[in-house]
Formats: C-alpha cells, structure tokens, sequence
C-alpha cells in the first residue's frame, strides 16, 4: 500500500486513501485505489491490547459489510514504521 492522501479521521486513527497492487482483485472501477484505515499508536509507538481488540473487532464488522454505503474488506497488514 503507498498512501496517496488523508481522507479522515477519528478517535482510534486515520483513513488514507492508498494505491493498492496486492494479489486480491478490486472491484471494477477502483482504479487501484483502497481505503486504508491506520490505528493511532500511543508516544512510545505502542498499542494496547485493547486498542488492538477494538481495532480487531471494527475490522471483523468490516469484513461482515456488505453494502453499497460501506467499503469492502479486503485485508488487513500490521508492520512497523522504520
């Protein structure tokens, strides 16, 4: 994922829109470009088990989705920064 521009965000992290060239095919007319949400760390880069469980349990939501108004769930990448 390469973020191309912030589009939002919220009390547990930001919406970026992102070019996407992973091995999941895109619906048609997405141009290669994914929402990509990113959890807010806390000053010391750290996440707390519950802030990783409440992350988890949104993307499990997600993935159970299936409307026109709601963004498909395609995957989820954890990896450090640096």
């Amino acid at each position: 994922l390469k973020p191309v521009s912030k589009l939002g965000e919220g009390t547990f992290g930001s919406v970026w829109a992102c070019k996407y060239s992973g091995p999941k095919k895109l619906d048609e007319g997405a141009n290669g470009v994914v929402a990509a949400k990113r959890l807010r760390l806390r000053p010391d880069a750290s996440a707390s088990e519950r802030d990783i469980a409440n992350f988890a349990a949104e993307l499990v939501l997600l993935k159970a989705c299936a409307s026109v108004h709601v963004v498909r769930f395609i995957g989820c990448v954890g990896y450090k920064d640096g």
